[in-house]
């Protein structure tokens, strides 16, 4: 009889090479073998990750099969839903390239705005904020009126406009705009647009 953790462990990991068998004709051979040989290492978490990082990098598009795969593996391990929900088709509201930057671009400049914009919301969200304890994904910024798009866990969005203040800021002062779905997000967005 194995030890619980080991049956545990062996559950995830099977979960994670399940996922991988699943999209593995998407993959170019080298991603595989780098998701398999963290598996193999003992590191299903990274394992995961790194195969969602291929996906989303080369903007694969996977079956509900696969993502559901993906999902599960990623809840035995109580990882963010954000690592496998922002894989392709991840939809995401339309915004204006002439008035919102968008940072899911895979440029080098696009990823240190977006890190900027990640690390200035991590400092004003204290405790108390709606968005205390979430996590997020910086997806866009919109240049007229200062205000970022987020995108949460479990298909919703928010809308933020930073202090900039480079400190927790009281939850008034943080003004924040919480969207339950896609629809409600593009609203928000287009509201936005219209006003800048």
């Amino acid at each position: 009889m194995q030890h619980p953790d080991y049956q545990s462990h062996q559950v995830i990991d099977d979960s994670v090479r399940a996922a991988a068998r699943l999209v593995a004709g998407s993959l170019r051979p080298e991603q595989y073998d780098d998701v398999i040989h963290l598996l193999d290492h003992g590191e299903p978490g990274i394992a995961l990750e790194t195969l969602c990082s291929h996906l989303y990098e080369d903007d694969i598009e996977i079956d509900d099969g696969a993502r559901r795969q993906i999902a599960h593996a990623g809840e035995l391990m109580e990882m963010s839903p954000l690592v496998w929900e922002r894989l392709a088709p991840a939809l995401w509201p339309d915004v204006d390239p002439a008035t919102w930057w968008t940072f899911q671009t895979g440029e080098p400049a696009d990823a240190e705005h977006s890190w900027n914009v990640r690390r200035e919301l991590e400092r004003e969200i204290g405790v108390g904020h709606v968005l205390h304890g979430e996590r997020f994904d910086v997806l866009a910024r919109f240049s007229g009126a200062d205000k970022v798009l987020l995108r949460l866990a479990g298909g919703r969005f928010a809308v933020v406009h930073p202090t900039w203040s480079v400190r927790a800021e009281p939850s008034l002062r943080l003004a924040t705009v919480v969207l339950p779905d896609l629809h409600g997000a593009q609203v928000e967005v287009d509201r936005i647009s219209d006003l800048g």
